[in-house]
Protein backbone atom coordinates (compact mmCIF):
# COMPACT_ATOMS: atom_id res chain seq x y z
CA UNK A 1 0.00 0.00 0.00
CA UNK A 2 1.13 3.64 -0.68
CA UNK A 3 0.17 6.19 2.13
CA UNK A 4 -2.99 7.69 1.33
CA UNK A 5 -1.56 11.09 0.70
CA UNK A 6 0.25 10.13 -2.18
CA UNK A 7 -0.68 11.79 -5.62
CA UNK A 8 -0.07 10.51 -8.95
CA UNK A 9 0.27 12.34 -12.60
CA UNK A 10 0.55 10.37 -15.40
CA UNK A 11 1.09 10.88 -18.36
CA UNK A 12 0.18 8.91 -21.45
CA UNK A 13 -2.71 6.57 -21.17
CA UNK A 14 -1.89 3.97 -23.36
CA UNK A 15 -1.52 0.71 -21.60
CA UNK A 16 1.71 1.48 -19.95
CA UNK A 17 -0.34 4.57 -18.46
CA UNK A 18 -3.32 2.88 -17.72
CA UNK A 19 -2.49 -0.11 -16.33
CA UNK A 20 -0.19 1.83 -14.45
CA UNK A 21 -2.75 3.85 -12.95
CA UNK A 22 -5.06 1.59 -11.91
CA UNK A 23 -2.24 -0.43 -10.16
CA UNK A 24 -1.15 2.72 -8.67
CA UNK A 25 -5.21 3.55 -7.70
CA UNK A 26 -5.15 0.33 -6.08
CA UNK A 27 -2.39 0.72 -3.52
CA UNK A 28 -4.20 3.63 -2.09
CA UNK A 29 -2.64 6.46 -4.45
CA UNK A 30 -5.24 9.09 -5.81
CA UNK A 31 -4.67 9.73 -9.30
CA UNK A 32 -5.40 13.83 -9.43
CA UNK A 33 -3.67 14.32 -13.38
CA UNK A 34 -3.59 12.18 -16.82
CA UNK A 35 -2.67 13.37 -19.99
CA UNK A 36 -2.85 11.98 -23.87
CA UNK A 37 -1.81 13.63 -26.94
CA UNK A 38 -5.48 15.77 -26.88
CA UNK A 39 -4.44 17.88 -23.28
CA UNK A 40 -4.43 16.89 -19.50
CA UNK A 41 -7.22 16.64 -17.11
CA UNK A 42 -6.53 17.33 -13.31
CA UNK A 43 -9.00 17.11 -10.02
CA UNK A 44 -7.08 17.49 -7.04
CA UNK A 45 -10.02 15.06 -5.05
CA UNK A 46 -8.52 12.47 -7.73
CA UNK A 47 -9.75 11.54 -10.93
CA UNK A 48 -12.76 9.07 -11.97
CA UNK A 49 -10.52 6.04 -13.64
CA UNK A 50 -13.98 4.55 -14.97
CA UNK A 51 -15.39 7.50 -16.16
CA UNK A 52 -12.73 8.91 -17.97
CA UNK A 53 -12.01 5.78 -19.56
CA UNK A 54 -15.78 5.39 -20.64
CA UNK A 55 -15.25 9.35 -21.89
CA UNK A 56 -11.91 8.29 -23.99
CA UNK A 57 -14.08 5.08 -25.22
CA UNK A 58 -17.12 7.46 -26.26
CA UNK A 59 -14.59 10.36 -27.81
CA UNK A 60 -11.35 8.71 -28.60
CA UNK A 61 -9.22 10.88 -25.74
CA UNK A 62 -9.43 13.13 -22.67
CA UNK A 63 -10.17 16.36 -23.78
CA UNK A 64 -13.86 17.51 -22.93
CA UNK A 65 -13.71 14.99 -19.48
CA UNK A 66 -16.27 17.26 -17.82
CA UNK A 67 -14.94 15.73 -13.93
CA UNK A 68 -12.15 17.85 -14.09
CA UNK A 69 -10.10 20.60 -14.58
CA UNK A 70 -8.89 20.71 -18.21
CA UNK A 71 -5.01 21.36 -18.59
CA UNK A 72 -2.69 21.75 -21.15
CA UNK A 73 0.14 18.79 -21.44
CA UNK A 74 2.71 22.19 -20.09
CA UNK A 75 0.68 22.63 -17.75
CA UNK A 76 0.46 19.11 -16.53
CA UNK A 77 4.33 18.91 -16.39
CA UNK A 78 5.31 18.35 -20.19
CA UNK A 79 9.36 18.90 -20.08
CA UNK A 80 11.46 18.03 -23.29
CA UNK A 81 13.71 15.84 -22.42
CA UNK A 82 16.23 13.62 -23.84
CA UNK A 83 16.43 10.92 -21.26
CA UNK A 84 19.67 9.76 -22.60
CA UNK A 85 21.18 12.58 -20.94
CA UNK A 86 21.76 12.52 -17.52
CA UNK A 87 21.99 16.45 -16.72
CA UNK A 88 18.20 16.67 -18.73
CA UNK A 89 17.01 13.79 -16.57
CA UNK A 90 18.20 15.68 -13.31
CA UNK A 91 16.62 18.79 -14.17
CA UNK A 92 13.39 17.14 -15.06
CA UNK A 93 13.40 15.62 -11.49
CA UNK A 94 14.17 18.98 -9.70
CA UNK A 95 11.39 20.74 -12.02
CA UNK A 96 9.00 18.11 -10.82
CA UNK A 97 9.60 18.64 -7.46
CA UNK A 98 9.66 22.26 -7.33
CA UNK A 99 6.10 22.69 -9.05
CA UNK A 100 4.84 19.69 -6.24
CA UNK A 101 6.52 20.19 -3.07
CA UNK A 102 8.34 16.54 -3.14
CA UNK A 103 8.29 13.42 -5.31
CA UNK A 104 6.54 10.22 -3.85
CA UNK A 105 6.32 8.08 -6.96
CA UNK A 106 8.81 7.55 -10.19
CA UNK A 107 7.85 5.55 -12.65
CA UNK A 108 10.79 4.87 -14.77
CA UNK A 109 9.66 3.92 -18.54
CA UNK A 110 11.73 4.72 -21.29
CA UNK A 111 12.45 2.89 -24.48
CA UNK A 112 12.05 2.51 -28.30
CA UNK A 113 12.76 -0.24 -30.64
CA UNK A 114 14.39 -0.55 -33.95
CA UNK A 115 12.76 -2.85 -37.26
CA UNK A 116 16.28 -3.58 -38.64
CA UNK A 117 18.25 -6.49 -39.33
CA UNK A 118 21.13 -7.53 -37.05
CA UNK A 119 23.57 -7.01 -40.04
CA UNK A 120 22.27 -3.62 -41.12
CA UNK A 121 22.21 -2.00 -37.56
CA UNK A 122 25.24 0.22 -36.99
CA UNK A 123 26.98 0.83 -34.03
CA UNK A 124 25.38 4.20 -33.44
CA UNK A 125 21.88 2.82 -33.48
CA UNK A 126 22.81 0.27 -31.38
CA UNK A 127 24.50 2.87 -28.95
CA UNK A 128 21.27 5.26 -28.82
CA UNK A 129 19.06 2.09 -28.36
CA UNK A 130 21.17 1.63 -24.99
CA UNK A 131 21.39 4.84 -24.26
CA UNK A 132 17.52 5.12 -23.79
CA UNK A 133 16.71 1.94 -23.34
CA UNK A 134 18.64 1.65 -20.58
CA UNK A 135 20.90 4.03 -19.50
CA UNK A 136 17.45 6.55 -19.53
CA UNK A 137 16.10 4.56 -16.63
CA UNK A 138 19.00 4.10 -14.28
CA UNK A 139 19.45 8.23 -14.99
CA UNK A 140 15.50 8.77 -14.16
CA UNK A 141 15.79 5.68 -11.07
CA UNK A 142 18.96 7.41 -10.17
CA UNK A 143 18.19 11.31 -9.55
CA UNK A 144 14.61 10.37 -8.41
CA UNK A 145 16.49 8.59 -4.93
CA UNK A 146 19.06 10.79 -4.35
CA UNK A 147 16.23 13.42 -4.24
CA UNK A 148 13.90 10.95 -2.85
CA UNK A 149 16.55 10.21 -0.10
CA UNK A 150 16.67 13.88 1.07
CA UNK A 151 12.95 14.61 1.46
CA UNK A 152 10.89 13.54 4.80
CA UNK A 153 9.44 10.28 5.42
CA UNK A 154 5.69 10.34 5.30
CA UNK A 155 2.95 7.74 5.74
CA UNK A 156 1.13 6.63 8.87
CA UNK A 157 3.76 4.42 10.20
CA UNK A 158 6.13 4.51 7.49
CA UNK A 159 9.16 5.26 7.23
CA UNK A 160 8.69 6.02 2.75
CA UNK A 161 10.43 8.81 1.20
CA UNK A 162 9.19 7.81 -2.22
CA UNK A 163 9.33 4.94 -4.34
CA UNK A 164 10.48 3.91 -7.54
CA UNK A 165 8.61 1.78 -10.32
CA UNK A 166 10.94 0.95 -13.14
CA UNK A 167 8.42 -0.58 -15.92
CA UNK A 168 9.49 -2.74 -19.58
CA UNK A 169 7.15 -3.95 -22.49
CA UNK A 170 6.46 -7.50 -22.62
CA UNK A 171 6.95 -7.13 -26.85
CA UNK A 172 10.24 -8.68 -26.04
CA UNK A 173 8.83 -12.01 -25.10
CA UNK A 174 7.08 -12.27 -28.58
Amino acid sequence: KMPSESRVIVQGLGNVGSYGALALRNLGARITGISDLSGGVFNPKGLDLAALQTHIEKHGHIKGFTESEPLSNEELLVQPCDVACRPQVDALIAAAAEKFGRIDVVIANAGYGLLAKIHETTEQQFDDIVATNIKGTWYAMQAAANLMLKQEPHGAGRNRRGQIIAVSSGAGRR
